[in-house]
């Protein structure tokens, strides 16, 4: 099963606003973001960079994002998966914990409309690059 579609049951099942960005322009808003993050992994275990400020998984992995102003964000996969070129536009940031809570062992990036941060999520980490101050008091920089 695709990602994308386990999300979009999820984020149906818990009422979250969203909408699929996919082909051209999904893979045009990966690039953009990639380009200015310039991620250290973007298959297998997720990674930003060596560089990136750490948010424990365990005690944060679906609350992190409760730190996050609430604005528009943008889910998005392993690049060499079958979800590559998708792209899950979310009306909130804040709810992707609760819609992640409800999905099982997604690694996935987040980032905002404004494409002001990256945010790695893998199976051992929270990485964060950018400004993402509502979230600097969960880091351990």
């Amino acid at each position: 099963m695709y990602i994308i579609n386990e999300l979009k049951s999820n984020a149906d099942k818990i009422g979250l606003n969203y909408s699929i960005i996919k082909g051209v322009e999904a893979e045009k808003l990966i690039s953009k973001i990639f380009k200015k993050f310039d991620p250290l992994r973007t298959s297998g275990h997720l990674a930003i960079s060596d560089n990136s400020k750490v948010i424990s998984l365990e005690e944060n992995e679906f609350t992190y994002t409760l730190a996050i102003k609430k604005q528009k964000g943008y889910l998005f996969f392993d690049q060499e998966g079958v979800d590559r070129n998708l792209v899950l536009e979310v009306e909130n940031v804040q709810r992707v914990g609760e819609l992640m809570e409800e999905s099982f062992g997604i690694e996935y990036f987040l980032s905002n409309s404004d494409l002001s941060f990256l945010i790695a999520v893998n199976w051992y980490v929270i990485e964060v690059s950018g400004d993402c101050e509502d979230i600097e008091d969960l880091m351990n920089i």
